[in-house]
C-alpha cells in the first residue's frame, strides 16, 4: 500500500524543517542542505509516482520555511514548475474543506448541525441544510 503524496511530502518537509536537537515550535529556519535533502526526497517520490508537477511550501505562522517547484508546470512545453505556479487542485478541495470545517467545528467556532444559513448567504431552499448534511452528502449514481 502506498501513501498518499502529501504524506511523503509532509514527512520530507518535517523531517528537513526540524533539525533533531530543536524542538517543533521553535525551528525557524531551514539550512540549504536540510532543503536540498528535502527537494531531493520529495522529486523522488514525485518520479516514482509519474506526477508531471507540483509546488509545495513549508510554513510556521506567517513566516515562508522552505518552497519548492518539482516537474512541470505545463508537460507540452516543458515549462517548469516553481514554487508560484499555480495548479488546479479539482477534488482536493473537497478534502481540504472538510478538514478546515472539522477544525472550526473542534474550536467550538462553527456548529455542524447549524444551518448552512448562518455562515453564509444562500438562497432559502439550501439556508436549511446543515453543514453536516454537507460533509456527509454522497455523489448521485449517474445513469
Amino acid at each position: 500500500m502506498t501513501r498518499p503524496l502529501f504524506a511523503w511530502v509532509a514527512l520530507a518537509l518535517a523531517s528537513a524543517c526540524r533539525p533533531a536537537s530543536v524542538a517543533p515550535a521553535t525551528a525557524t529556519t531551514v539550512s540549504a542542505q536540510q532543503a536540498a535533502a528535502a527537494s531531493r526526497f520529495v522529486d523522488s517520490i514525485a518520479t516514482a509516482q509519474q506526477l508531471p508537477g507540483f509546488a509545495a511550501t513549508a510554513m510556521q505562522g506567517d513566516r515562508v520555511l522552505w518552497r519548492h517547484g518539482f516537474g512541470f508546470a505545463d508537460v507540452a512545453s516543458a515549462t517548469p514548475a516553481t514554487p508560484s505556479t499555480q495548479f488546479r487542485i479539482g477534488s482536493v478541495s473537497k478534502l481540504l474543506t472538510a478538514t478546515l470545517l472539522m477544525r472550526l467545528s473542534q474550536e467550538g467556532r462553527i456548529e455542524l448541525d447549524a444551518p448552512v444559513g448562518r455562515y453564509v448567504d444562500v438562497p432559502r431552499p439550501l439556508a436549511d441544510v446543515t453543514l453536516r448534511h454537507v460533509l456527509a452528502r454522497r455523489p448521485r449514481k449517474t445513469e
